[in-house]
């Protein structure tokens, strides 16, 4: 059998029945694993080794992520343009504290139930509480500015939060950030769209550079 046919077979049979308890929807197609939860969706994401090989390798990992087609709204009412997207927070598996059982590969039939075993356990402890801990508007903007990137982005979530003083202090931390960044290629874009929220939303008369 194929490496994904394989990888697809083994993820409907051995993860599927508990991911769909809990309302998550299988893409076969995308071998994805998609969940709403009020305004946001879940989505749980299979990557495939491009070395696999058949009868020889069928290895693959995880990636979580969080989006929500409310910030494209919002965005689109507050400044007139759609955003770059939607997402509010993702992680491959690696990114997550306490993963254990890292890219499996289930081309022998050897040892295959225990590993897919192992695998939801991972799912179940630690991949599907980030999902949960950052479809919250203000969680997913702390997270942003504990890596102390996407200083605008924060500041937006914060605002759909109703955290107003948090919005200009992650706008603020941005500039400051971006003050010992000046020769980064994103240097001009990020500030820029720092200010404008700051001008916009805080009355802060802070100069747009070109």
């Amino acid at each position: 059998m194929k490496p994904r046919e394989l990888i697809k077979e083994c993820l409907k049979k051995e993860i599927e029945p508990a991911l769909s308890e809990l309302d998550f929807k299988f893409s076969k197609s995308g071998l994805k694993f998609q969940r709403k939860n009020v305004e946001f969706l879940q989505v749980i994401t299979t990557h495939l080794n491009r070395y696999n090989r058949e009868n020889l390798s069928a290895e693959f990992y995880f990636s979580f992520s969080v989006t929500s087609p409310k910030y494209s709204q919002w965005y689109l009412l507050e400044y007139n343009r759609k955003p770059s997207n939607n997402a509010l927070a993702g992680e491959m598996y690696w990114n997550l504290e306490g993963w254990k059982h890292p890219r499996p590969d289930i081309a022998s039939e050897k040892n295959r139930k225990k590993k897919m075993q192992l695998l939801l356990e991972d799912i179940l402890s630690i991949g599907l509480p980030f999902l949960e801990k950052y479809s919250d508007w203000e969680n997913a903007a702390d997270l942003l500015l504990e890596k102390n990137w996407l200083h605008d982005k924060a500041c937006d979530f914060y605002l759909i939060a109703g955290k107003r003083s948090k919005a200009q202090k992650a706008l603020n931390k941005g500039l400051k950030y971006w003050e010992k960044q000046f020769h980064s290629n994103s240097f001009n874009c990020d500030v820029n769209e720092i200010t404008l929220r700051l001008r916009k939303h805080f009355d802060e008369n802070t100069k747009i550079r070109n």
